[in-house]
């Protein structure tokens, strides 16, 4: 639905574009048959409509390119291709500023008439498109990758910290330690030369 809804909007601009080059390339001479029917025309006159007419030429091709690049974008959004962002900036620099020096008057920002205010409008609302046009745009196979990289790396690191928080320390087992003779009472240590003496005087029996 997004799709499609900036995909009408791109061709709306294209559209408005394509109506002001014919309405700028037309303009002069309209004015031109206006000064021929009207009192006071003079050659003085005619001179300056034959000037306006080629400025009118030069400004109409700028808002033909503008629409053509509008189109442009409105079909590679319906298509899913790429380049579609670039198309509406070439579209938005050629329209724009040009249609601002050419048909706004003197001081505008005082008291903008109506047409003013719907073209200061579709500026502005046109700088907001350009974030979701790139949204809908689909990336090439290097950026692709790249992302899916990161998203693994970062997922990875997820999971690692997760079992770190949840697996307990595990503990060394201590070294053991020697264990320190203490003093044999001395009845234990008569009862041991005892058995002792006894043992040496059994074991000479046996060898004699």
């Amino acid at each position: 639905m997004t799709r499609l809804c900036l995909a009408l909007i791109t061709a709306l601009y294209a559209i408005a574009f394509a109506f002001l080059a014919i309405m700028a390339v037309r303009w002069p001479s309209i004015l031109a048959l206006a000064a021929l029917v009207s009192d006071g025309a003079s050659g003085t006159d005619i001179s300056r409509l034959i000037n306006w007419r080629g400025l009118g030429l030069f400004y109409g091709g700028l808002y033909l390119f503008a629409a053509i690049c509008f189109y442009s974008c409105s079909t590679l959004i319906q298509r899913k291709k790429r380049g579609a962002p670039s198309a509406f900036i070439l579209g938005v620099l050629a329209g724009f500023p040009f249609l601002t020096l050419f048909d706004f008057s003197e001081n505008w920002w005082q008291s903008p008439n109506l047409f003013e205010q719907i073209v200061l409008v579709a500026a502005i609302f046109s700088l907001f498109l350009i974030p979701a046009i790139r949204a809908v745009t689909p990336q090439s196979r290097r950026a692709r990758q790249a992302r899916l990289r990161a998203a693994e790396a970062a997922h990875k690191a997820q999971i690692e910290r997760q079992t770190a928080i949840l697996t307990p320390p595990i503990e060394a087992n201590p070294a053991p330690q020697p264990r320190r003779r203490q003093p044999v009472p001395a009845a234990i240590a008569r009862q041991r030369e005892s058995f002792a003496a006894h043992g040496r005087r059994a074991l000479a029996r046996r060898t004699r």
